[in-house]
C-alpha cells in the first residue's frame, strides 16, 4: 500500500523525494512462501520505474536491538540473557541465495555480532554458489561487529550501512550497560570498516529513530549528543571529519543505491538535488549544524521547498 501511495504520488506529480525501495521478506513456517515473497519482490524490481521511484530488492530483518536485549550476540549479555535471530543460518541463506540468483539486492538488519556473522557468511556464498559480484548488498545498522567480521565485508563487497543517530549519547547508557565497558568501546566503529576498505554510508533510519539529517550529521563529526552537550562523546576517535562524513551520507549512500551516475555529488550531468543552508558548518564548525535551517529545497533543479 505504501508503494502504491508513492506510484500515485510520482503520477501527479507531487513526489518531491527519491526513493528506492526494498520489499521487505517476512518470516514463513513455509520456506516456499517465503522464497515466493522474494520472487514477487523481483516481479515489482523488474516493472517499470524511474529515478524518482523504483523496487531494487529484498529487506530481512535478522535480529533485534541491543537495548531489548534481543539482538542476536555470540556471548549472553551483562543481564545473562541472550536472543535468538530471527533468520538462523539455514533460512537466511536460503532466501539469500534466492535473491541474489534474481538479480536483486539485499539489505540484511544486523546488529548483535552472530547475526552479523550469518548475515556475511550467507552473503559470502550467495556469491561463491551463483558467481556473482557488484550486487552491492549491505548490512543494515552493524552495530557490534567482531574484530573478524569487519575485515571480510569490504572483500565481499558488502557496504556498511549505518546510522549515526543510534550512537548519540542521550540514549547510549543503557545500550552500553547491556553489552559491558569492553564490548560497548567497540560499538559504532566507523574507523575500523573504513580502514578495512568498506563502503561506508550513512542514514538516518527514520521512522524509528529520531530523523533530522543535520543532527545525524553532527552526530557523526562529533559523537556528540545534539541535546545535551554535557554529556561526553562516546569513543571521538571514532568521529569523522564533517566533509567526510557529508559524504557518507550523499556520495557513498547514491553508491549504495546504484544512483552514483544520478545523484550524491554536485558535478555536470547529475540531478540538482541540492538543501541551501542558512549558516555554513563548514566554516563555523558542526555546532552550526544544531540551528541551521533549511531555506530551499532542490529536487532534479525544481524547488520543492523555500522559506
Amino acid at each position: 500500500s505504501a508503494l502504491a501511495a508513492m506510484q500515485r504520488a510520482e503520477v501527479a506529480g507531487t513526489l518531491t523525494v527519491r526513493v528506492v525501495a526494498h520489499c521487505i521478506i517476512h518470516r514463513h513456517d513455509d520456506p516456499d512462501e517465503e522464497l515466493a515473497q522474494v520472487r514477487r519482490a523481483a516481479e515489482l524490481a523488474a516493472a517499470p520505474s524511474s529515478d524518482l521511484l523504483r523496487v531494487v530488492g529484498i529487506k530481512l530483518i535478522g535480529d533485534g536491538t541491543i537495548d531489548g536485549c534481543t539482538a542476536a550476540l555470540t556471548e549472553p549479555y551483562t543481564t545473562g540473557v541472550n536472543a535468538e535471530p530471527i533468520w538462523g543460518e539455514e533460512s537466511m541463506r536460503r532466501v539469500v541465495l534466492e535473491a541474489d540468483a534474481l538479480g536483486l539486492q539485499i539489505a540484511i538488519h544486523a546488529i548483535g555480532d552472530r547475526t552479523i556473522r550469518i548475515a556475511v557468511d550467507a552473503l559470502e556464498e550467495a556469491a561463491r554458489v551463483n558467481g556473482t559480484s557488484g550486487r552491492r548488498h549491505r548490512i543494515e545498522h552493524l552495530e557490534y561487529t567482531a574484530d573478524e567480521e569487519i575485515g571480510r565485508l569490504a572483500p565481499s563487497g558488502i557496504t556498511a550501512s549505518m546510522q549515526p543517530v543510534h550512537i548519540d549519547p542521550i540514549i547510549y547508557s543503557n545500550w552500553g550497560a547491556m553489552l559491558g565497558d569492553e564490548r560497548a568501546q567497540k560499538g559504532f566503529a566507523w574507523r575500523a570498516f573504513l580502514e578495512a576498505g568498506t563502503t561506508l554510508a550513512f542514514g538516518s533510519d527514520t521512522p524509528t529513530a529520531p530523523h533530522e539529517p543535520l543532527h545525524n550529521i553532527y552526530i557523526a563529526a562529533t559523537r556528540k549528543s545534539p541535546y545535551d552537550d554535557s554529556l561526553p562523546p562516546h569513543q571521538p576517535h571514532n568521529a569523522l571529519p564533517l566533509e567526510e562524513a557529508v559524504m557518507h551520507g550523499t556520495r557513498d549512500s547514491a553508491w549504495a543505491s546504484f544512483m552514483e551516475d544520478k545523484v550524491g555529488t554536485l558535478r555536470e550531468g547529475l540531478y540538482a538535488d541540492i538543501i541551501v543552508l542558512d549558516r555554513d558548518p563548514f566554516a563555523e564548525g558542526p555546532t552550526a549544524l544544531l540551528d541551521a535551517q533549511v531555506v530551499r529545497t532542490i529536487v532534479g533543479g525544481r524547488t520543492v521547498h523555500s522559506r
